[in-house]
């Protein structure tokens, strides 16, 4: 084998199976049908990092305004949730 062809074979086998378009072997993208696959990946659903930063500021201030002594409503809580998905997708 010539030394060019064992440098590209390194390369190759270092890529990951997720980084060129296909879904990941474990997580959400795994588990949804193949069609809505691409659309998840648009969403950047198996990215779940911006939407913690979004919406956990979101979750914290619906807390705080809560009356003293209750649980913050759980509606407006989920409201903030799903907008927070949505909102980076």
């Amino acid at each position: 084998m010539p030394p060019g062809d064992a440098a590209a074979g390194a390369r190759s086998s270092s890529s990951s199976s997720s980084g060129a378009g296909g879904p990941s072997s474990s997580g959400l993208l795994a588990r949804l049908p193949a069609g809505l696959v691409p659309y998840a990946q648009l969403m950047r659903l198996d990215k779940p990092t911006g939407t913690w930063l979004l919406a956990l500021p979101c979750f914290w201030s619906i807390a705080l305004a809560a009356p003293p002594g209750h649980l913050p409503d759980l509606y407006v809580m989920a409201l903030f949730g799903v907008g927070a998905v949505v909102g980076r997708g």
